[in-house]
């Protein structure tokens, strides 16, 4: 497994999904918006009202022959989900 830099971005819920999903709305990307759908219970309950404002942090990793397949789940399971400060929203719209 190749592991590179996390992906690091804030968020905004958007809407529940069936299922114990949630779909959160990406901001400040440069090219525009994205929207990515994330298991509920990554997310504190406290942040899960619709409009809550997220930074997501989810491993980037390139799955290669040899993997097995618990060492895929262990890095899936890796997503971190903390409220979003005004520094985590600067810092990322001057990196972009």
């Amino acid at each position: 497994m190749r592991v590179g830099e996390p992906f690091r971005h804030p968020a905004i819920v958007e809407m529940h999904l069936p299922g114990g999903f949630t779909r959160v709305r990406l901001f400040a990307l440069g090219h525009g918006q994205g929207w990515l759908d994330i298991p509920t219970n990554k997310i504190p309950a406290d942040l899960r009202q619709l409009g809550s404002r997220l930074l997501l942090t989810v491993p980037r990793f390139t799955v290669e022959e040899s993997d097995k397949m618990e060492e895929i789940r262990k890095q899936v399971d890796e997503m971190d989900v903390r409220k979003l400060s005004s520094s985590d929203y600067q810092s990322n719209e001057t990196s972009d």
